[in-house]
């Protein structure tokens, strides 16, 4: 906006008809109707309502806004003044004079845009960054979520198998040779049960927090994997991080289920 006051004035003033009067009042609110209606400023209507209560041009405004935005063009208003003072006080300027003096003015407006240009950039780049950020841990919990989801379903299935009774002879090994899935589903009952017990604990307080399991082990400093493979009922806490990880949530490390 502060490159359109500095165009729409310098239009003013090479027609000779740019004063202080226009300086401090038309045109700051020239520039916010265009801004507004232009889109570049959504925040307004125009029809009063219990948001919008403040006139403002030809559109109402947040209660306060004049207030709030009141010093947006004080340098370029501060500028275009003491333009107008060397053109009252000075003998009439030469055209390479006049010609130099117009070309630093755009040379200053260029370099305006170039930052203001650099800026929208750096913003742009901040904010994907944090969208990367954002989407690594909705991925890593999601993935954890799904694992233990796929350890339930396993335990599961072998209690159906169990409670069945109902097996194929033909199936069966050798006496002495017992298969490992036969052995498996006693020590996924014992990781599902730990895994119950510590997500019943954990969940909710992350939950009120609004963290993820990975932004609890970051807090904590512990290892990456160290919360996951707790929640997971596959690792057993050294006692330095359980107090780390109790600590953050609030916690006694006794409190946390082992």
């Amino acid at each position: 906006m502060q490159l359109a006051f500095h165009a729409v004035a310098q239009i003013l003033f090479q027609a000779k008809i740019l004063t202080t009067e226009t300086l401090g009042d038309s045109l700051p609110e020239l520039i916010w109707d265009a801004a507004i209606s232009g889109g570049w400023w959504n925040r307004a209507a125009e029809t009063r309502t219990d948001e919008f209560s403040e006139q403002f041009g030809h559109y109402w405004v947040n209660s306060g806004h004049s207030e709030n935005w009141g010093g947006l063009f004080v340098a370029e208003i501060s500028e275009w003044q003491g333009w107008l003072l060397d053109v009252a006080s000075a003998a009439p300027l030469s055209d390479d004079e006049t010609a130099r003096r117009w070309s630093d003015l755009e040379r200053r407006n260029e370099q305006f845009l170039v930052s203001r240009r650099q800026a929208r950039e750096q913003r742009h780049e901040e904010q994907l960054s944090r969208r990367r950020q954002n989407f690594a841990e909705r991925m890593t919990q999601e993935l954890y979520e799904g694992q233990v989801t796929r350890v339930s379903l396993r335990e599961v299935s072998a209690q159906r198998k169990t409670s069945s009774g109902a097996t194929d002879p033909s199936m069966s090994p050798p006496p002495g040779r017992e298969t490992s899935a036969q052995v498996v589903p006693a020590e996924q009952k014992t990781q599902t049960a730990l895994a119950a017990a510590r997500q019943a604990v954990v969940m909710p307080i992350l939950k009120s927090k609004h963290w993820t399991t990975n932004k609890w082990g970051t807090s904590a400093g512990v290892g990456k994997s160290c919360p996951y493979d707790y929640l997971s009922g596959k690792r057993k806490l050294t006692e330095e991080n359980r107090k780390a990880l109790a600590e953050v949530l609030e916690l006694k490390p006794e409190d946390l289920p082992d």
